[in-house]
């Protein structure tokens, strides 16, 4: 599994992978450009198959509460592998 979070620099960082070589099962990304990534991660062979949602009980000391998020799970088509489930599995990821 990949996980990118290089604020605004995922999508380049992705069309820079050789798709030939690399061929991670699931990619988890923080994007703002959601279509964008989708699109190019489709043309590669992987859907989007979840997308996280905050809890909203992440709140810090200075009264900021994290209540949305950018995060989106894709699968490689072809790898066959089920999404992750089990204790492993954060309860706050839902369905798209």
């Amino acid at each position: 599994m990949w996980s990118l979070d290089i604020e605004w620099g995922e999508l380049p960082a992705l069309k820079g992978v050789d798709w030939n070589r690399q061929r991670p099962t699931f990619i988890l990304v923080e994007t703002k450009v959601f279509a964008q990534i989708d699109a190019f991660l489709g043309s590669v062979g992987h859907d989007v198959v979840r997308k996280a949602v905050a809890t909203g009980d992440g709140v810090s000391n200075s009264g900021w509460a994290h209540t949305k998020s950018h995060d989106f799970l894709w699968r490689d088509r072809f790898a066959g592998a089920d999404v992750p489930t089990g204790p492993s599995q954060p309860t706050s990821w839902l369905l798209k």
